[in-house]
């Protein structure tokens, strides 16, 4: 099928200047440039029909260097992206820097150079939850709800029923015909997920 040739074409915002080697569902995708001075690259189809009139400016006002964008500071355009997206060098409050579309910034996907991260990552350290488990519920006692005296065996039927929780998710060890073999699934279970992580941050398991 012979490509119709689209080049200096205008739709709307959008000309397109040349075709690209990629397809969409067998459309050309062509690389258009944007009155607002951004890029993109679109299919023939989605030209035609209207359906992309804009490199994404059109969906908000244009990004302004200096404008803020929660804890950034756009800085300069460096370029686009692979999709032809717009992408700003951008300055962080704490110092640093990060890089993000337009479309990011306007949309607040991307509102730090990932230092809040950082912060939550200490604030949640400061409360004892590390690696995604609070350390103080490895150590804590048995719960006076327990009917069997062992820390994670409940009693079903005739029969115990081991399981531990770890990092936000229960984790079934299975069902025991005795009360012993049950507490030793715990107890290697709470050896191979609970010991290294308490090691690492200087604390020992408790032993009723």
């Amino acid at each position: 099928m012979k490509m119709t040739d689209l080049t200096d074409h205008r739709f709307e915002k959008l000309v397109a200047r040349r075709p690209t080697d990629r397809r969409d569902s067998g459309s050309v995708v062509w690389h258009c440039e944007c009155d607002c001075g951004g890029t993109a690259e679109v299919s023939a189809r989605n030209l035609v029909s209207g359906h992309t009139t804009s490199c994404g400016c059109a969906k908000g006002r244009p990004i302004s260097r200096g404008e803020p964008f929660g804890a950034l500071r756009a800085v300069e355009r460096v370029g686009t992206n692979a999709k032809g997206q717009a992408v700003w060098l951008c300055e962080c409050e704490c110092g640093g820097s990060a890089k993000a579309t337009a479309a990011e910034l306007r949309y607040g996907s991307v509102t730090s150079c990932g230092c809040g991260a950082e912060k939550k990552r200490r604030i949640a350290e400061s409360a004892g939850i590390v690696e995604g488990t609070k350390l103080s519920m490895l150590t804590s006692r048995i719960p006076s709800s327990n009917k069997t005296g062992v820390k994670g065996v409940f009693k079903r039927g005739g029969r115990y029923v081991a399981q531990i929780k770890f990092k936000g998710k229960h984790r079934y060890l299975g069902t025991f015909g005795t009360l012993e073999d049950a507490a030793e699934a715990r107890r290697q279970a709470e050896e191979e997920l609970f010991a290294p992580i308490l090691e690492k941050h200087g604390r020992k398991p408790l032993r009723d």
